[in-house]
């Protein structure tokens, strides 16, 4: 009788639990009031389905946002198509090159963005592994910044040397200098440095641009994002910052928004913060003196 008493909270708790579908995960399950064991497998029965319903949510909505996402550039294609097959008007090459290609392109890099970000979830990025050197990464960068005339480029490089994947930690860089270029006025800045006493490389990405509020810090990473004005625009995917935030987390590091720089009245600056493995493994290259200077 008295067993029968105690589990009887049990098989509402799994009748509720049965009843529970995909379509409506809002439910959960009775916690009794005796303070014992059957109470706390409730409560945590109840914090997994809360959980559960915070996952559901977030890929419906990234669902929802890759369906418009790829829709623009697709419908720009297939209304293109369709005009030539109905005129019977073959598509000129200035149409195909202006429009077309650089359409399908961007549906190209999308799905290939939305790829990687999934292997991402299931089983964490693939890293091939080995010494690289930032500073080599940063200079890199700003040379090819520098390449595009959009802005002025400004450096501050010190010779750091970690343990990673030299292609991903490249692309996770060019995705913050992509972000700053298109909403810089006129400037960004790459700033490195080395904490030594927490083994830490930092590489700070930033632009004078109308800048991230505080409360929107943290959302700006989330895929498909959009915050404040618009500040990350359909000129992207609205994925390259979560790419970073993926690639710099499957190296151990941090990506964050901090204020602008002194330098700059106004704007926004990114962080990388990667582990160094030891203080000693940057100390046997140097960075040419014209690249350690800050260079416009």
């Amino acid at each position: 009788y008295f067993v029968g008493r105690a589990l009887r909270p049990v098989g509402r708790i799994t009748s509720e639990v049965n009843s529970i579908t995909t379509s409506d995960l809002s439910r959960r399950v009775p916690v009794p009031a005796t303070d014992d064991e059957v109470t706390r497998l409730a409560t945590t029965m109840n914090a997994m389905l809360e959980r559960l319903e915070r996952s559901h949510d977030a890929h419906l909505r990234f669902v929802g946002d890759a369906s418009h996402e790829l829709r623009s550039p697709l419908t720009t294609i297939v209304g293109l198509l369709d005009l030539a097959d109905c005129t019977a008007t073959p598509v000129d090459t200035d149409t195909v090159r202006t429009i077309l290609l650089p359409e399908a392109r961007r549906v190209q890099h999308m799905v290939d963005d939305l790829l990687l970000l999934a292997r991402a979830d299931e089983n964490g990025l693939p890293l091939r592994t080995t010494d690289v050197d930032l500073d080599d990464i940063v200079v890199a960068e700003a040379r090819r910044l520098r390449s595009l005339g959009m802005v002025a480029v400004e450096t501050s490089v010190v010779a750091i040397r970690v343990s990673g994947d030299p292609d991903k930690l490249a692309r996770a860089l060019r995705n913050l200098t992509d972000n700053a270029a298109r909403y810089a006025s006129s400037t960004v800045r790459l700033d490195m440095s080395l904490d030594s006493a927490a083994g830490r490389a930092r590489i700070a990405v930033s632009d004078d641009g109308p800048g991230i509020s505080s409360e929107s810090r943290n959302l700006v990473f989330d895929r498909f994002t959009r915050v404040g004005a618009d500040r990350r625009n359909t000129a992207g995917s609205g994925l390259g910052l979560s790419i970073t935030r993926e690639i710099v987390r499957a190296h151990g590091g941090q990506v964050s928004v901090e204020d602008p720089h002194p330098d700059l009245e106004h704007g926004a600056t990114m962080v990388i913060s990667l582990p160094v493995a030891s203080t000693a493994a940057h100390a046997d290259h140097e960075v040419p003196e014209d690249q350690t200077a800050r260079s416009r």
